[in-house]
């Protein structure tokens, strides 16, 4: 990982961090820290923070990372868990645990997840072999809901406040969906007009921004009389 200062000059350059991440890395809430898979870096000079995390051998096969809930507290993600942990005297020291208990259930590792702004655990499922699927779990492990939706290949774009999910598939005609936390069930299912492929999109208050392959950007508002959202292209 590299920082630059702001007239774009080099501040630092750390050593690699182990793995292979498609995400950017996240900063701590108190901003003196940056997460990036395990790998737990300085701000000030990018040098590498051992927090003394208690890895087990069967965690290294659900895909933890270290990441930041909305609720500005840490967490250590591995599978269908998060794990909340302070920094206590330059280690790691753990507090509750958030888990979905499947009861047999066969369900994938979780393409993300997160803790949201209220405490809940979101899991979040868009791979190409399945049905998309958000779960929420209280922080007493809990499930409060499992929406599902027949789409595959899912790119989940944000979480508002409320807690509702939107999410849009990365192949073939552009449609996106919201899945509202609330119900329990999908809210809107919109299908474009046009365009091919979402690669990029992003939730701001009041609108939902996606570009595609072939070079259109939607801007949908709510609500979507219709069925339909307000776009442009």
């Amino acid at each position: 990982m590299q920082a630059v200062n702001p007239d774009g000059s080099e501040r630092w350059l750390s050593e690699p961090v182990e793995g292979l991440w498609e995400e950017p890395p996240r900063l701590s809430p108190t901003y003196d820290l940056l997460f990036l898979g395990l790998g737990a870096l300085s701000t000030q000079d990018g040098s590498l923070v051992d927090l003394q995390l208690p890895i087990t051998q069967e965690m290294l096969f659900t895909g933890p990372r270290l990441a930041v809930g909305a609720n500005g507290q840490h967490y250590l993600l591995a599978g269908h868990t998060a794990l909340e942990w302070a920094l206590v005297q330059g280690k790691a020291q753990f507090g509750r645990s958030i888990t979905w208990e499947l009861s047999g259930l066969t369900i994938f590792i979780p393409s993300d997840s997160g803790v949201s702004a209220d405490d809940f655990l979101w899991l979040f499922y868009g791979q190409s072999f399945s049905a998309t699927r958000i779960a929420w779990v209280d922080g007493n492990s809990r499930l409060l809901t499992n929406i599902e939706a027949p789409l595959r290949d899912t790119r989940l774009v944000g979480i508002d406040r409320a807690g509702n999910a939107y999410l849009c598939g990365r192949v073939g005609k552009v449609r996106c969906l919201q899945f509202d936390r609330s119900a329990g069930t999908v809210g809107w299912d919109v299908t474009m007009p046009t365009g091919l492929g979402v690669v990029g999109s992003a939730l701001a208050p009041g609108r939902l921004y996606v570009t595609t392959a072939d070079g259109f950007l939607y801007a949908l508002g709510d609500p979507f009389a219709g069925g339909t959202g307000d776009d442009r292209s």
